[in-house]
């Protein structure tokens, strides 16, 4: 199970060390995520930005020493460590200090039934007509193969769409 944190300064900043104590007692992957700049809306809020470097050096602080992890945990952006003893692992995704792209392997799919190849990007498969009213099992497995090809463009050239919403696609 994935616990996904945005550490905001002034809002849940001194939560940071209980989040990250839960992996001690539970097998938790407990992930902070840098704020995104996604619209203009996270573009106020930025000056709220707390950074992966100050979520670690906060849980240094107070839990002790991370140790890096190794291997697939999340199948995605997030790097990993561990505390001493922990069941748990937490993960640190910088979306603002970091560039990620390179290393996304994710879609998301909106509650409308649009995927998207890229958080930051306007491009989407509306897949909602190939599973109503007759399931073309042959042609959704064609569309969502043609957006996974393109994937990778779209992480090369971090292209931008200021007017994302990041609970339209499931963030």
């Amino acid at each position: 199970m994935k616990l996904n944190i945005v550490p905001m300064q002034g809002l849940n900043d001194d939560e940071i060390a209980d989040f990250a104590r839960l992996t001690l007692k539970y097998p938790l992957s407990v992930r902070f995520i840098e704020l995104f700049q996604t619209n203009l809306r996270s573009k106020k809020l930025i000056d709220s930005l707390v950074t992966s470097e100050m979520a670690k050096k906060e849980i240094r602080n107070k839990l002790g020493r991370l140790e890096p992890v190794f291997g697939v945990i999340g199948n995605g952006p997030a790097k990993y460590y561990k505390l001493e003893g922990a069941l748990g692992t937490i993960g640190f995704i910088n979306g603002n200090t970091g560039n990620f792209c390179d290393s996304c392997n994710r879609l998301r799919m909106d509650c409308a039934g649009r995927i998207s190849p890229c958080l930051f990007s306007g491009a989407v498969l509306d897949i909602r007509p190939l599973l109503r009213p007759n399931l073309n099992g042959d042609k959704l497995f064609s569309e969502i193969k043609e957006i996974l090809i393109i994937k990778p463009e779209y992480n090369k050239n971090k292209i931008v769409n200021p007017g994302i919403e990041m609970s339209s696609l499931g963030g």
